[in-house]
């Protein structure tokens, strides 16, 4: 029946996965992992190997499963064995085993090999980066263009879904009320297009020039020696410290060569677009050139315009912190952060502007990167008055007392002390479960699913997989608390979740899991929508949800619900707060 053997490398998430999608297409002999602990036992019931045996299948075809496959293919190719592949999975959380996949055959490593450093073509390039790719044109701007124009670099844009889109769709949804004319430069087709939101399109003005560019080169595998080399011109012209710069390329050639796609996979997409963006673009017709991340690669394509076209203001918007992101556990002496943090700088001190969503996030990179607070200004995320058309209907009252929450959880952000609330106050007989009705909506880590599920003793929680946007919104104005998870971490005080402004305008109950002394806490007092707690604080969010509970019964809220609060965060005047950033930089 199958005609190629394989061995999987890596007895673990990722391998049960590569394992699930190709039993069928191919003959998975057996698996190999260099945890000794692993070798001699089965997994997925096939038997793992010593990874030093693996010179004996001259005639298999190895296929790394693991995250490190760059130091594994290394490993390997000291053992002798030359027909190897890399596979790679869109979603590792994903357990339906049907969502895109790929597997490259290893590249060839003379192409990491023959990185060089040129610190004297660096001089050259840095102040135009079209010599990295071979041209060297340029271009004055004039100022006699009388419609103004913004070109937004913004990887993440529709039909992209999820919340990280938001941000900038309603940007360029409204940027034409207040005489500004959006150009977008975003990605076409790509490896990670999961969860698409086709929806969101009908929400671009017609006459929006959008320009896609394809995603090709999403892995270390596909880059050919030109591009990597391109690559690390890009990255080293930000990088003051040629010494760390010097150990990176060292790491990259003998180490694991996918850390080339830093500050994450999408510099590839940044290179392609460098190349190309002089031929579609007049930048003579360009007022201003804004740029949003994560992914934090995209700003780079702003350093490099604003290093060359020195006259047209340059705008960054961060919608996470990047090197001090409270979600991610980044070792500051580790050279990645230390390079990362290079990036980081240099961009901050070379925009015009820095836009953060949050006061805190504004305080933070005013005192790590030592700026002037006029340079720095906080506009937040918000809520689209437009997509709540639906709430003119009266909603009828709940037959059980409903709880949704909507958003994605990961990493640090989940929702266990929540269910073990919720099973006190049924144990405690203070709540009826057959009243209870519970949803999480939105993409979750298996893991994160795993314990929810293990957790949820009496069956209570429902959940659904990412659906479309208003159709989520319409989902949630059914609950009669919104539960909002950010996380115990003292760092994340100074995050803001996108959901929580359209929380805020579907005037419900909030429920909220932060440190005390948050900027969620202070936005729900502010605007009378919720209550927060510390995240482990169980005692109190029982009692609040009792409250609700029982208030619920009488048909009434918890909350009072300030409007004339609530009403700043439409997403028409915070687009308004953009253009007067812009509008100022064109009066300097």
């Amino acid at each position: 029946m199958f005609t190629e053997k394989i061995i999987i490398f890596g007895a673990s998430r990722l391998g049960e996965i590569a394992y699930n999608v190709l039993k069928d297409k191919y003959k998975i002999c057996c698996f190999s992992d260099n945890n000794s602990n692993k070798v001699g036992t089965k997994f997925c019931n096939i038997e793992v190997i010593n990874p030093n045996e693996l010179s004996n299948y001259s005639n298999f075809k190895i296929i790394i499963a693991s995250m490190y496959y760059g130091e594994i293919s290394m490993q390997l190719k000291k053992y002798g064995v030359n027909d190897i592949y890399i596979f790679f999975y869109i979603d590792p959380s994903d357990t339906t085993y049907k969502k895109t996949y790929c597997i490259e055959k290893m590249c060839d490593l003379n192409n990491y090999k023959s990185i060089i450093i040129d610190k004297e073509f660096k001089k050259k390039y840095q102040n135009n980066f079209s010599l990295i790719y071979g041209e060297n044109s340029s271009s004055i701007k004039d100022n006699m263009s009388k419609e103004k124009k913004v070109l937004i670099f913004a990887y993440i844009f529709p039909p992209i879904g999820g919340s990280g889109v938001q941000r900038t769709l309603k940007f360029v949804k409204y940027l034409n009320k207040y005489g500004w004319k959006p150009i977008v430069v975003t990605c076409g087709k790509n490896f990670f297009q999961d969860g698409e939101d086709k929806t969101l399109l009908d929400e671009i003005p017609k006459d929006t020039q959008i320009i896609r560019i394809d995603d090709e080169y999403f892995n270390s595998e596909r880059l050919s020696k030109k591009q990597i080399q391109q690559i690390i011109n890009l990255l080293y012209g930000l990088v003051d410290d040629n010494g760390l710069m010097s150990k990176f390329v060292n790491y990259i050639k003998n180490v694991n060569r996918k850390e080339v796609l830093t500050p994450d996979a999408c510099i590839s997409w940044v290179n392609s677009v460098m190349q190309r963006i002089e031929s579609i673009i007049d930048f003579n017709d360009i007022d201003i050139i804004y740029t949003t991340s994560a992914p934090c690669s995209v700003h780079i394509a702003g350093y490099y315009l604003k290093k060359k076209y020195s006259n047209i203001p340059w705008v960054a918007d961060f919608r996470d912190e990047w090197t001090y992101n409270p979600y991610l556990d980044m070792n500051e002496s580790d050279m990645k952060f230390k390079l990362e943090r290079e990036l980081e700088k240099n961009i901050v001190n070379t925009a015009d502007k820095i836009v953060a969503v949050t006061p805190m996030a504004v305080e933070n990179y005013i005192k790590n990167f030592n700026i002037c607070k006029s340079k720095i200004t906080n506009i937040t995320n918000g809520f689209d008055e437009e997509d709540f058309y639906f709430m003119i209907n009266k909603i009828e009252r709940n037959y059980k007392f409903t709880v949704i929450s909507n958003g994605t959880f990961y990493l640090k952000r989940a929702p266990y002390s929540f269910i073990r609330a919720v099973n006190e106050l049924i144990q405690e007989c203070k709540i009826k479960k057959e009243e209870l009705h519970i949803e999480f909506v939105g993409k979750m880590q298996n893991e994160i699913q795993v314990k929810i599920e293990e957790l949820d003793i009496y069956n209570l929680i429902k959940i659904k997989s990412y659906i479309p946007h208003i159709e989520s919104l319409i989902n949630a104005s059914k609950a009669d608390l919104l539960l909002l998870v950010v996380g115990n971490d003292e760092k994340v005080k100074r995050v803001y979740p996108g959901k929580i402004f359209e929380y805020l305008r579907l005037k419900k109950d909030i429920l909220a899991l932060s440190p005390r002394g948050s900027v969620v806490e202070g936005l729900l007092n502010e605007t009378k929508c919720g209550k927060n707690f510390e995240y482990d604080d169980v005692q109190g969010v029982k009692e609040y949800i009792l409250d609700c509970y029982n208030l619920w019964k009488q048909n009434k809220k918890y909350n009072e619900f300030d409007d004339r609060k609530i009403k700043i965060y439409d997403r028409v005047i915070l687009t308004g707060e953009l253009v007067k950033v812009f509008e100022e930089l064109l009066r300097k």
